[in-house]
């Protein structure tokens, strides 16, 4: 990964943090795209978070293949797009997930 300034990190911090909604892809069984709409959060380093259950389709399509991609920011001139691999965090990494998701998400604590 390319380093990204200070500055332009603040940016796209900000961005995600006003929107709050993806749509994430991923690959299916039989190599077919799908898509569903996600609730995210963004870490300090710029990982977003999002949450899952086992018996949704992008549980499993991730467990298979961990090859995502999320567009967000329909709602203006700006989008971003995010490609990368989704992978379930750990110990202090899944403390800081956790939190940067319920503090964006504060309902989903409960």
């Amino acid at each position: 990964m390319s380093t990204i300034s200070a500055s332009r990190k603040a940016q796209l911090t900000d961005f995600i943090e006003k929107r709050r909604l993806a749509v994430i892809s991923t690959i299916g069984r039989n190599g077919e795209p799908q898509v569903a709409l996600i609730n995210v959060a963004v870490l300090p380093d710029l990982s977003l978070v999002f949450e899952t259950t086992c018996e949704t389709r992008k549980y499993g399509n991730i467990e298979r293949d961990p090859r995502v991609a999320l567009a967000m920011g329909w709602d203006g001139q700006e989008t971003l797009q995010y490609e990368g691999l989704a992978e379930r965090p750990e110990g202090c990494r899944q403390e800081a997930a956790r939190d940067a998701f319920i503090a964006a998400f504060p309902a989903k604590s409960q």
